[in-house]
């Protein structure tokens, strides 16, 4: 929570960093995953230090802060191996994108960079010996065993979401090869569920509650960090801060349910290791909107809502019985996609016609 704050602070200002602070706070898969034996209670931590080091070392410029970057990644790598790598693969995506937006290159930028290019030797390293346990014998090139790994890890979880749901069998059958990881990934992306979570009970009475306390706090989520991206690139001006974390935050979304694919449990888990940086764009984005009195936060949100809304009867008939007339996933998936287009058209013409008045 510290070095969230501290992080949004140096990068924006004591509002967004106050926010950003609460939402670590109470995230509610931070909570969940932070009581548990897991080792995200340290990832998290570390992989937020990592990217304050990173953001210090950029607005002062002093080679001895290079340090105490190198410190929590050197941490993280006992943890996840290859998440550590993931780790410095955005940090150099910050370094990359700094070195862009700079109009003159710095002469102290050459010991970033050969910091950067040590930190990815290590990750390689550190790739190398975890994965040569599991990739067949004779492949000794890291980024031969990474990418081996990857689509092993692809088509395990691809398996696994497949026989532990039923309407995923079933999509599967009705699509290509090749639009099934998309399906995994996306699907992943809305795990946990908030609409399977208000419907689908369990044996143990307190679970349904946990479910709905951590899909609400990352629909919520979800629903700011859409909507930052879309905020960061449609603006001119001085955005190139917003673009590359909203960039840095997705890609660790979409390689967690990559890796996770729909499990319940192993894809948020995932996620979650990357919640600084994501808390800290949503709390951005959450004032940013605020300031310039952007209406597209709310029409996302409206979008988002009525699209979900449509997979509230969908479970209860597969799972209470519920006579509702809509069983196919494609077609309610389009009548989600046609409401929130319709909701989005709504508010535009209701707020065109408010102006217009006034």
């Amino acid at each position: 929570v510290a070095f969230t704050w501290a992080f949004s602070r140096r990068a924006w200002d004591d509002r967004i960093a106050g926010l950003a602070a609460w939402i670590m706070a109470f995230f509610p898969e931070a909570i969940l995953i932070g009581s548990s034996q897991m080792r995200e209670a340290f990832t998290v931590t570390f992989g937020i230090v990592a990217f304050y080091c990173f953001l210090v070392y950029q607005k002062e410029r002093k080679p001895s802060l290079l340090a105490w970057l190198i410190i929590p990644i050197l941490l993280y790598f006992p943890f996840s191996p290859p998440f550590a790598a993931m780790l410095v693969g955005l940090l150099g995506l910050f370094a990359a994108a700094s070195i862009i937006t700079r109009v003159r290159f710095q002469a102290s930028s050459w010991r970033l960079w050969l910091t950067l290019l040590v930190l990815a030797v290590l990750a390689l390293l550190g790739l190398w010996l975890t994965l040569r346990q599991f990739t067949p014998a004779g492949m000794n090139n890291p980024l031969e065993m990474l990418t081996w790994w990857l689509r092993k890890s692809a088509s395990l979880q691809a398996l696994l979401s497949k026989h532990a749901s039923g309407w995923l069998q079933k999509t599967f059958k009705m699509v290509p090869e090749w639009a099934q990881l998309p399906i995994l990934v996306g699907y992943g992306v809305l795990q946990p569920f908030l609409p399977a979570a208000l419907v689908v009970g369990s044996q143990a009475p307190i679970w349904p509650w946990i479910t709905a306390f951590r899909s609400i706090g990352w629909t919520l989520l979800l629903i700011l960090l859409a909507y930052s991206p879309f905020l960061a690139f449609r603006r001119h001006g001085n955005q190139h801060l917003a673009r590359v974390i909203s960039l840095a935050a997705w890609i660790s979304i979409l390689i967690a349910s990559f890796r996770g694919g729909g499990d319940m449990w192993d894809n948020p888990r995932y996620r979650v290791a990357f919640l600084g940086i994501q808390a800290s764009l949503a709390a951005w984005a959450w004032y940013e909107h605020r300031r310039i009195n952007d209406p597209w936060l709310r029409r996302f949100g409206l979008g988002i809502v009525s699209i979900l809304a449509w997979f509230i009867p969908w479970y209860m008939r597969r799972y209470l019985g519920f006579n509702w007339p809509v069983d196919g996933l494609f077609e309610t998936i389009a009548a989600g996609l046609i409401s929130a287009i319709l909701v989005v058209l709504w508010d535009w013409a209701r707020q065109k016609k408010n102006q217009t008045h006034n």
